[in-house]
Parts: structure tokens; sequence; C-alpha cells
């Protein structure tokens, strides 16, 4: 192996790595700055009702969110990149199959906990009446 070529790979690869990290990082930054911008006016603009039923059911659906960690994007493209390693294309469309599987399996038990959720969430939150249907609408 030439030591140029692969010097030269090497500093290719870290300038990748450090440019999506850069990339992210002002994503991050992009968002925390509209948000930052954006708050005071969905605040008066939703009433305090709303947008503290909106944060509170924001919450609840984020833990939700959270019982899909296991089966994250990130797992399934690294168990999709083994399988693809292996050189047969049936271990890759497997993979693939088992992936969506896995993936219908947790929406389908996750649905009737999200359903419950946007069903008793306004009666939890004590809201008024004419809040119970926008918030149900928006939680479904």
């Amino acid at each position: 192996m030439d030591t140029t070529t692969g010097t030269s790979a090497a500093h290719a690869r870290a300038h990748r790595a450090l440019a999506t990290w850069a990339s992210g990082l002002g994503a991050s930054a992009v968002m925390a700055v509209a948000g930052f911008l954006a708050t005071p006016w969905l605040v008066h603009w939703l009433g305090d009702a709303r947008w503290g039923a909106w944060t509170v059911i924001g919450e609840w659906l984020g833990y939700l969110g959270l019982t899909q960690l296991a089966l994250w994007p990130g797992a399934l493209t690294i168990f999709l990149l083994r399988a693809r390693l292996q050189g047969t294309p049936t271990a890759l469309t497997a993979m693939a199959k088992r992936g969506v599987r896995l993936y219908l399996f947790a929406a389908l038990g996750l649905a009737p906990v999200a359903i419950a959720l946007s069903w008793w969430a306004p009666l939890w939150l004590h809201l008024p009446t004419p809040l119970v249907t926008p918030l149900r609408w928006a939680t479904a």
C-alpha cells in the first residue's frame, strides 16, 4: 500500500467527519436561535393554556418516541451494512425485511398507547372544554 494514498484517504475521511460535525452543530445552533426567537410570539399567539398543553403533550410524545431507541435508524443501518459486507444479496434483503417488520411491530405496539394519550391527555390536563377537541386532533 502506498503511504501517500493512505494518508490522503485518512485526511479526506477526517475532513468529512469534521465537516459533518460542524454542519450538525450549525444546524443545532440555527434551531436553537429560531426557537428562542419564536417562543415569545407563539406563547402570545396560543395563550397560556394552549401553550402549556402543547408543551406537555410534546414532552409525552417525546417519551413515547424513546421506546423506539433500540430501533433507531443508526442501529438498523449498522445491521444493513454488516449484511451488505457479507457479499450475498439475500443477506441484505433478509435484513431489510427484518428491519421493516421490526418497525411495523413497534408501530403496532405503540399505536394503542398513542391513541390512549390523544384521548385522555386533555382530560388529565384539566383543559377548558373548547381546547379538548383541538388537542385531541393535534396529538392524533
